[in-house]
């Protein structure tokens, strides 16, 4: 009995230095070393929700899928409310486009209650962004509203503004991509959306300023180009018009359609256009 204890306590000893080795080696992003060490704690204690979950984030962390999949799903067979795990399960369907369990995935990690950590408004983020895949804005700019209060950023708030874009809550989008430019003024993504948004609107005049902006801190930037020779267009500055398009076919030389435009305001502006 006294032997059968005393293994028992060397093995105990075995298993709590094996994770405490292989959760250093995670924490240091040694990943390749915290899946074996992983691996051999499995070996040592047997199966354990908690050691699959860390073989699932490591080979997450170096783009291993379907291991991560596999090892997701072995804890959560074992802890079915492990909630952290299908946060983090949802994340790598997502990267798999597998949009609709991913959702599944993340919101049912959201409804067990996830522990308050830096990595919440991130499973946010990513729960919005999967329902915009699904085609359900609402519920993304529902998701992104949440993640932009927890945790503002640029690139949330342009995120924001276009879900808002296609729920057809023109203000509120034009409201996020303002409020992305307050947080960060040279954001391309947003100021293009903001452009386009008043450029789809009618409101030329409006959308110069952003796509501008745009193409002075990207100048490889195709579609502001494009939209911003089509705004000049359509105050009739066609001279202006004709050197941003030009750009835009420099960059996209297979466009027929940008071909065809300028051709279009090169007749314009031979017809008595403006000049700049």
């Amino acid at each position: 009995m006294a032997s059968r204890r005393f293994a028992l306590m060397l093995n105990s000893l075995k298993t709590n230095w094996l994770r405490v080795r292989a959760d250093w080696l995670l924490r240091h992003k040694q990943y390749a070393a915290a899946v074996a060490a992983y691996k051999l704690l499995l070996e040592a204690g047997g199966p354990s929700p908690y050691v699959f979950a860390m073989l699932g984030y490591c080979h997450s962390a170096f783009g291993e899928y379907t291991s991560a999949i596999e090892a997701y799903d072995r804890a959560l067979t074992l802890k079915p409310d492990y909630a952290g795990v299908h946060a983090e399960f949802g994340t790598v369907l997502s990267q798999c486009n597998q949009f609709r369990t991913a959702r599944e995935s993340l919101e049912r990690a959201f409804r067990i209650g996830l522990k308050p950590t830096p990595k919440v408004p991130y499973w946010q983020r990513e729960l919005a962004f999967v329902c915009g895949r699904l085609g359900d804005w609402e519920a993304a700019a529902q998701n992104y509203k949440v993640a932009a209060n927890a945790q503002p950023s640029a690139d949330v708030m342009c995120n924001l503004a276009i879900a808002l874009w296609h729920t057809n809550k023109t203000d509120d989008s034009i409201a996020a991509y303002l409020g992305a430019l307050e947080i960060d003024p040279r954001h391309v993504a947003s100021l293009y959306g903001l452009g386009y948004v008043y450029y789809v609107l009618g409101r030329y005049a409006d959308a110069i300023e952003p796509l501008t902006k745009a193409a002075e801190v990207d100048s490889k930037h195709a579609a502001a180009l494009l939209h911003l020779g089509l705004a000049y267009a359509n105050v009739g500055d066609y001279t202006e018009a004709l050197n941003y398009l030009k750009e835009a076919a420099m960059l996209r030389p297979e466009d027929a359609n940008t071909a065809d435009i300028i051709q279009e305001v090169k007749a314009r502006l031979a017809g008595g256009g403006t000049a700049s």
